[in-house]
């Protein structure tokens, strides 16, 4: 079974997760993004989260249990502060 990747991906003002290409969350923050992403990555048997910078490059690529920059409330709070696409 292929690994599920949640691609998290800064645009102009915001930050994305993005899974298979599609967005599927959409925050004011990258702390917030991650922690969406590795909830969502939670749910999956296998999965992966992989974080870009501003260029697009890799600035980190781990699974669901690696270290996060997750805020108080982890996704939970990330997703009742996010915006709508």
């Amino acid at each position: 079974m292929a690994e599920t990747e949640f691609h998290v991906v800064p645009r102009a003002a915001h930050w994305e997760v993005v899974q298979e290409g599609q967005v599927r969350e959409v925050f004011n923050s990258k702390e917030l993004a991650i922690a969406a992403a590795r909830d969502l990555a939670g749910e999956e048997s296998s999965a992966r989260v992989v974080v870009h910078g501003a260029d697009a490059q890799v600035i980190e690529d781990g699974d669901r249990s690696s270290a996060a920059e997750a805020p108080a409330g982890g996704a939970t709070a990330a997703r009742a502060e996010r915006e709508q696409p």
